[in-house]
Protein backbone atom coordinates (compact mmCIF):
# COMPACT_ATOMS: atom_id res chain seq x y z
CA UNK A 1 0.00 0.00 0.00
CA UNK A 2 1.75 3.28 -1.00
CA UNK A 3 1.01 6.77 0.94
CA UNK A 4 -0.95 7.85 -1.61
CA UNK A 5 -3.18 4.95 -1.34
CA UNK A 6 -3.05 5.17 2.51
CA UNK A 7 -4.13 9.38 2.17
CA UNK A 8 -6.97 8.37 -0.56
CA UNK A 9 -8.46 5.51 2.43
CA UNK A 10 -8.20 8.32 4.96
CA UNK A 11 -10.48 10.31 3.24
CA UNK A 12 -13.12 7.91 2.79
CA UNK A 13 -13.78 8.32 6.33
CA UNK A 14 -16.85 10.70 7.50
CA UNK A 15 -14.99 13.13 9.30
CA UNK A 16 -18.12 14.86 8.99
CA UNK A 17 -20.85 12.41 10.55
CA UNK A 18 -17.94 12.51 13.61
CA UNK A 19 -18.06 15.84 14.39
CA UNK A 20 -21.75 16.03 13.87
CA UNK A 21 -22.07 13.20 16.72
CA UNK A 22 -19.30 15.25 18.82
CA UNK A 23 -20.47 18.51 18.88
CA UNK A 24 -24.30 17.34 18.96
CA UNK A 25 -23.07 15.70 22.85
CA UNK A 26 -20.44 18.29 23.50
CA UNK A 27 -22.33 21.71 22.94
CA UNK A 28 -24.95 21.15 25.88
CA UNK A 29 -22.09 19.69 28.19
CA UNK A 30 -20.36 23.04 27.70
CA UNK A 31 -22.88 25.42 27.62
CA UNK A 32 -23.78 23.53 31.10
CA UNK A 33 -20.10 23.86 32.18
CA UNK A 34 -20.62 27.93 31.38
CA UNK A 35 -23.98 28.76 32.79
CA UNK A 36 -22.38 26.73 35.96
CA UNK A 37 -19.61 28.99 35.98
CA UNK A 38 -21.40 32.28 35.37
CA UNK A 39 -24.14 31.26 38.13
CA UNK A 40 -21.23 29.90 41.00
CA UNK A 41 -19.93 33.40 40.50
CA UNK A 42 -23.38 35.70 40.72
CA UNK A 43 -24.08 33.43 44.02
CA UNK A 44 -20.13 33.94 45.38
CA UNK A 45 -20.45 37.64 44.50
CA UNK A 46 -24.55 37.57 45.93
CA UNK A 47 -25.36 39.75 42.60
CA UNK A 48 -28.42 40.83 42.25
CA UNK A 49 -29.86 38.67 39.17
CA UNK A 50 -29.30 35.15 37.87
CA UNK A 51 -26.55 34.36 34.84
CA UNK A 52 -28.55 34.65 31.73
CA UNK A 53 -26.55 31.50 29.32
CA UNK A 54 -28.87 33.37 26.36
CA UNK A 55 -27.62 36.87 27.00
CA UNK A 56 -26.47 37.76 23.08
CA UNK A 57 -22.78 38.01 23.80
CA UNK A 58 -22.71 34.93 25.22
CA UNK A 59 -24.66 33.19 23.03
CA UNK A 60 -22.15 34.28 20.37
CA UNK A 61 -19.35 33.22 21.62
CA UNK A 62 -20.78 29.79 23.25
CA UNK A 63 -21.61 29.15 19.13
CA UNK A 64 -18.11 30.42 18.09
CA UNK A 65 -16.05 28.07 20.58
CA UNK A 66 -17.83 25.02 20.38
CA UNK A 67 -17.46 25.23 16.41
CA UNK A 68 -13.65 26.02 16.68
CA UNK A 69 -13.25 23.26 19.26
CA UNK A 70 -15.05 20.96 17.24
CA UNK A 71 -12.79 21.94 14.34
CA UNK A 72 -9.55 22.13 15.99
CA UNK A 73 -10.54 18.43 18.23
CA UNK A 74 -11.11 16.47 14.96
CA UNK A 75 -8.45 17.99 13.26
CA UNK A 76 -5.33 17.30 16.32
CA UNK A 77 -7.58 13.61 15.81
CA UNK A 78 -6.88 13.26 12.22
CA UNK A 79 -3.35 14.08 12.84
CA UNK A 80 -2.92 11.59 15.10
CA UNK A 81 -4.70 8.12 13.27
CA UNK A 82 -2.87 10.10 10.09
CA UNK A 83 0.59 9.88 11.44
CA UNK A 84 0.44 6.76 13.17
CA UNK A 85 -0.98 5.18 9.58
CA UNK A 86 1.80 6.82 7.49
CA UNK A 87 4.85 5.70 10.42
CA UNK A 88 3.60 1.94 10.19
CA UNK A 89 3.36 1.91 6.55
CA UNK A 90 6.97 3.62 6.14
CA UNK A 91 8.68 1.13 9.12
CA UNK A 92 6.66 -2.02 6.63
CA UNK A 93 8.21 -1.39 3.60
CA UNK A 94 8.22 -5.38 2.14
CA UNK A 95 5.50 -6.59 3.94
CA UNK A 96 2.65 -8.67 1.88
CA UNK A 97 -0.96 -6.80 2.17
CA UNK A 98 -2.10 -9.26 4.76
CA UNK A 99 1.11 -8.87 6.99
CA UNK A 100 0.62 -5.12 6.53
CA UNK A 101 -3.06 -5.45 7.80
CA UNK A 102 -2.00 -7.14 10.59
CA UNK A 103 0.99 -4.53 11.36
CA UNK A 104 -1.53 -1.61 10.88
CA UNK A 105 -3.68 -3.26 13.21
CA UNK A 106 -1.15 -4.30 16.01
CA UNK A 107 0.09 -0.49 16.20
CA UNK A 108 -3.81 1.18 15.89
CA UNK A 109 -4.95 -0.94 18.71
CA UNK A 110 -1.35 -0.51 20.90
CA UNK A 111 -1.68 3.07 20.13
CA UNK A 112 -5.55 3.43 21.18
CA UNK A 113 -5.63 1.23 24.07
CA UNK A 114 -5.04 4.03 26.89
CA UNK A 115 -5.43 7.03 24.33
CA UNK A 116 -9.29 7.54 24.75
CA UNK A 117 -8.98 7.55 28.87
CA UNK A 118 -5.91 10.01 28.44
CA UNK A 119 -7.40 12.18 25.72
CA UNK A 120 -10.62 12.45 27.18
CA UNK A 121 -9.38 13.28 30.54
CA UNK A 122 -7.09 16.47 28.73
CA UNK A 123 -10.16 17.00 27.01
CA UNK A 124 -12.65 17.22 30.01
CA UNK A 125 -10.08 19.12 32.20
CA UNK A 126 -9.32 21.89 29.26
CA UNK A 127 -13.21 22.26 28.77
CA UNK A 128 -13.68 22.65 32.41
CA UNK A 129 -11.14 25.17 33.21
CA UNK A 130 -12.56 27.30 29.79
CA UNK A 131 -15.62 26.64 30.54
CA UNK A 132 -16.32 28.16 34.17
CA UNK A 133 -13.93 30.52 33.74
CA UNK A 134 -16.07 32.23 30.75
CA UNK A 135 -18.93 31.66 32.69
CA UNK A 136 -17.48 34.00 35.39
CA UNK A 137 -15.94 36.47 33.04
CA UNK A 138 -19.95 36.70 30.93
CA UNK A 139 -21.59 36.88 34.09
CA UNK A 140 -19.43 39.83 35.71
CA UNK A 141 -19.99 41.36 32.27
CA UNK A 142 -23.94 41.18 32.74
CA UNK A 143 -23.57 42.57 35.40
CA UNK A 144 -21.77 45.94 34.86
CA UNK A 145 -17.92 44.63 35.93
CA UNK A 146 -15.65 45.69 34.09
CA UNK A 147 -11.79 44.44 35.28
CA UNK A 148 -10.58 41.39 37.02
CA UNK A 149 -7.99 40.99 39.09
CA UNK A 150 -6.01 37.35 37.61
CA UNK A 151 -5.68 35.00 40.85
CA UNK A 152 -4.20 31.52 39.06
CA UNK A 153 -2.58 29.19 41.37
CA UNK A 154 -0.95 27.14 38.44
CA UNK A 155 2.95 27.29 38.11
CA UNK A 156 3.39 27.20 34.06
CA UNK A 157 4.89 30.49 33.11
CA UNK A 158 1.65 31.39 31.23
CA UNK A 159 -0.81 31.35 34.50
CA UNK A 160 2.06 32.73 36.70
CA UNK A 161 2.87 35.91 34.23
CA UNK A 162 -1.30 36.66 34.40
CA UNK A 163 -1.04 35.83 37.91
CA UNK A 164 -1.87 39.63 39.97
CA UNK A 165 -2.49 41.27 36.85
CA UNK A 166 -5.90 43.33 36.49
CA UNK A 167 -7.25 42.31 33.05
CA UNK A 168 -10.86 44.20 30.69
CA UNK A 169 -13.71 42.14 30.56
CA UNK A 170 -14.21 43.76 27.69
CA UNK A 171 -11.22 42.82 26.30
CA UNK A 172 -11.68 39.08 27.28
CA UNK A 173 -15.00 38.91 25.21
CA UNK A 174 -13.82 40.38 22.26
CA UNK A 175 -10.98 37.73 22.56
CA UNK A 176 -13.73 35.02 22.82
CA UNK A 177 -15.73 36.33 19.80
CA UNK A 178 -13.44 37.51 17.48
CA UNK A 179 -10.63 34.85 17.37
Amino acid sequence: MSREELERLLRTFDWAKSSAQFEEQFKPLFRELVTAGGTATVDRLSLDTSFDPDEPLTREWLTHYVGERIVSLDSTTRGEVTGLLTRTLEESEGLTPVELGDRIAEKVREYFREYENWRADRIARTELAIGQNSGTVFALRQHGYEQVLVSDGDSDPECAAADGQIWSLEERSEEHTSE
